[in-house]
């Protein structure tokens, strides 16, 4: 009912409350607060013994900025009725909109042990005591909202993540299935389960529960599984569900650029509108395309510029176009001009805070992370971007609270997971910096920096062949000439030849696979047929479904270790086709291998024959 009819029944029912109740909110909702306040004030002087009056007063004077009075208002609904959730709840945030978060918290504490069946108020406690970072408290009171409403999906979302900050693995998984299955399928609690998943090292079911997704009808949806996929290095998957949106094209071109394929990767860019929210993005993306190609900028780029000047993604880009042709001052005054303009950007902040980072000047890059963490003390990128500055500048006991909890706001994270590992590096603990680094790179096997560390530590930790493997995979990806040239550098100095080492030919197949580029040398020359490299990939994975990947072979073996490696190579096998590591082989055999190699392998009857073909 409009205001005006309201105003005429309030004169026609005066001794109606409802009605007068009414009106008032009706003229909040209108936008008119002062008077709105005025109206449910004369409400509650003729109507003082009506309970949703004083709730009305309590919930417009503080929508009006009248916390006190808001809070005066609640206190008497509590007086009429000392059961009501509205009360408490109005109460507790006028408390708080008036900066007495103890008093809101007593509230909330009031109104679970008076009403123990309001989810709503242990909720609230769930909420302010994991605000606070005190898991100890949140635990039982997320446990009673789950309890009371199973239907409560961030507590739900907020208790499986507690659970995987305290290291219980399995039961945050169980939660976190329970609740995507509770949920239909909600894509958030989904995102939760794929990134546990990865934590745990279940990659493949990772990427079992983003296929649930894949023919989403939703364009939205499926932009932001392609994301997910683009994130986790799953780019076949990426490019495939991509919708052909602004968003959708952005991903995919991502996913092209990181499968070599710079043209294509173009071609998605330039197609996303220049008036779309991605525009900047797309842009910055070209600029990089043509960086890496040491072309000029196309005029997209400076189209871009003209609309959104000060685009974070796009400062970034220029920026590091002037800073490879080493105009470091100019690329920081792009930074500077830009955050005068927009000094609470935290995009543009991040960006130059890394930038400092990438040219050594770590005492700035410090004050700027120290400002984009004030202002987000729990983001798990402000506390990565702590971490990282302090890793940067030698004092790896500062960046181990940070990367410590942004380890447990963000599981599965593979950047965070590879800064945890360069941290372990830095206080001298190889071992365990290559296991984070291992389990980083099972998630992200195309993030250049996971790579390029992941290579670093195996040289230390003394295995060459592997790290030989990882600095080779870096001059594949689009890691900048700099991470290039370092690579080629740690190439040359591991000196892996001949074309096939004895050691390697000893590994199962998908490990011969996955080194086989960085096995190859310049002696290397008459290549193999593809035919025969295809003939010998499958002859690879007979050898080792024959032997089952164990000295003694497959005679030796019981039925359940037989079952065990057949399972274990089917994984294997699935894992080719995600990593596309079959068609990297292919590639390798054709261009890099010697004929008279293949011509060994396909003639080996068992792996020791096989060992002795690089002879």
């Amino acid at each position: 009912m409009a205001i005006p009819e309201l105003a005429r029944a309030m004169v026609a029912a005066p001794d109606q409350a409802g009605i007068a109740i009414a009106h008032a909110q009706a003229v909040g909702r209108a936008g008119r607060r002062a008077d709105a306040r005025q109206a449910i004030d004369r409400v509650v002087v003729r109507f003082p013994d009506s309970l949703e009056a004083w709730l009305t007063a309590g919930e417009l004077r503080a929508r009006a900025g009248d916390a006190v009075d808001a809070i005066a208002a609640f206190r008497r609904a509590l007086a009429l009725d000392g059961g009501a959730v509205r009360a408490y709840l109005g109460l507790a945030a006028a408390q708080t909109q008036a900066g007495r978060a103890e008093d809101a918290v007593a509230t909330y504490r009031t109104l679970v042990a008076r009403v123990p069946t309001a989810a709503v108020g242990h909720w609230q406690l769930a909420r302010l005591a994991l605000a606070r970072g005190d898991d100890a408290a949140a635990a039982p009171a997320l446990a009673q909202v789950r309890a009371l409403d199973r239907d409560h999906l961030d507590a739900r979302r907020a208790l499986a993540a507690l659970l995987a900050r305290a290291g219980r693995w399995d039961e945050a998984l169980a939660e976190a299935r329970a609740s995507l299955t509770h949920s239909g399928g909600d894509l958030a609690l989904a995102e939760d389960l794929v990134w546990l998943s990865l934590e745990t090292g279940d990659r493949l079911g990772a990427l079992a529960i983003l296929s649930g997704y894949d023919d989403a009808p939703d364009p939205e949806v499926r932009a932001a599984v392609a994301a997910l996929y683009l994130a986790i290095g799953a780019l076949d998957r990426a490019r495939a569900v991509a919708p052909m949106t602004p968003d959708g094209r952005l991903i995919a071109a991502e996913a092209e650029r990181a499968r070599g394929r710079p043209d294509r990767a173009a071609a998605l860019a330039a197609a996303v509108p220049g008036d779309a929210p991605q525009a900047a993005a797309a842009a910055a993306l070209l600029d990089a395309l043509t960086l890496d190609a040491d072309a000029p900028p196309p005029g997209a780029v400076a189209a871009a510029t003209v609309r959104a000047p000060q685009a974070a993604a796009l400062v970034a880009a220029a920026a590091e176009r002037l800073r490879r042709g080493g105009a470091i001052g100019d690329a920081r005054a792009r930074f500077v001009t830009a955050a005068r303009v927009r000094p609470h950007d935290a995009a543009l902040a991040t960006a130059w805070a890394w930038f400092e980072v990438e040219v050594g000047e770590v005492a700035r890059a410090g004050r700027l992370a120290a400002r984009i963490l004030a202002a987000a003390p729990r983001d798990p990128g402000a506390l990565l971007l702590a971490g990282e500055v302090a890793l940067a500048a030698g004092r790896p006991a500062q960046a181990a609270p940070h990367l410590s909890a942004a380890r447990k706001a963000a599981p599965g994270d593979p950047l965070i997971l590879a800064a945890w590992g360069w941290y372990r590096r830095a206080t001298g603990q190889l071992a365990l910096a290559d296991r984070a680094l291992r389990r980083a790179l099972v998630i992200a096997p195309h993030q250049p920096i996971v790579v390029e560390r992941a290579a670093v530590v195996a040289a230390e930790i003394g295995d060459p062949v592997r790290a030989a493997a990882l600095w080779s995979r870096v001059t594949d990806l689009p890691a900048g000439p700099e991470a290039h040239a370092r690579a080629r550098d740690h190439l040359a100095r591991l000196a892996i030849a001949p074309c096939y080492a004895a050691r390697v030919m000893t590994m199962p197949w998908l490990v011969r696979i996955v080194l086989g580029s960085a096995l190859a040398t310049a002696a290397c020359s008459d290549g193999p047929s593809k035919a025969d490299c295809e003939k010998l990939l499958e002859h690879l994975i007979n050898l080792e479904a024959g032997s089952g990947g164990a000295a003694g072979g497959a005679d030796k073996a019981t039925k359940e270790q037989l079952d065990a490696l057949k399972a274990e190579l089917d994984k294997q096998k699935l894992a080719i086709k995600e990593y596309a590591v079959g068609q990297k082989f292919l590639q390798t055999c054709t261009q890099k291998t010697p004929r008279k190699v293949v011509a060994c392998g396909l003639e080996a009857k068992n792996a020791d024959e096989l060992a002795a073909c690089d002879k």
